[in-house]
């Protein structure tokens, strides 16, 4: 795994963009994409929140491919049960076991991109979260943004 200092997330280059999600949908049928990496997903893509709502339906809350993105594809990874609670790092480790497990099995080496899971609006700290998911995306093709330097 790479760390990386960059303000904006979107403008680094990756084939692949992790969006830290929760797994509730709302009334409408759309998934709940408040704040975050999220929001600023469902402001860029249009329908994404649907398409979020639908993979939640039909698979649960676990990491799932959602969309594209001009050249890069976008892909759930699950931080929180519910939008209202803090991140929760259990869940955040078997999203980073489900992450790894569906790029293990490609031929290619893509860049995986995510902000810190569960460091901003999920309020845990990074450290804790870097001691549990660095055991598991160990690999460079795994690149965290951190938007601040520390």
């Amino acid at each position: 795994m790479i760390e990386l200092t960059q303000p904006d997330i979107w403008q680094v280059e990756c084939d692949w963009l992790c969006i830290t999600t929760n797994g509730m949908i709302r009334n409408d049928g759309k998934a709940v994409m408040g704040k975050g990496i999220a929001r600023q997903a469902k402001d860029r893509i249009p329908d994404i929140d649907i398409a979020l709502a639908e993979s939640i339906t039909r698979k649960g809350n676990i990491v799932s491919v959602i969309g594209k993105h001009e050249n890069k594809w976008i892909i759930s990874f699950p931080t929180k049960h519910d939008w209202r609670d803090d991140s929760d790092i259990n869940l955040i480790k078997q999203s980073s076991e489900q992450l790894k497990s569906h790029f293990d099995k490609q031929q290619t080496k893509p860049t995986v991109l995510f902000a810190r899971p569960g460091c901003g609006n999920g309020k845990l700290i990074w450290s804790d979260v870097k001691a549990i998911i660095g055991q598991i995306l160990t690999d460079d093709k795994f690149v965290v943004v951190n938007p601040l330097a520390d």
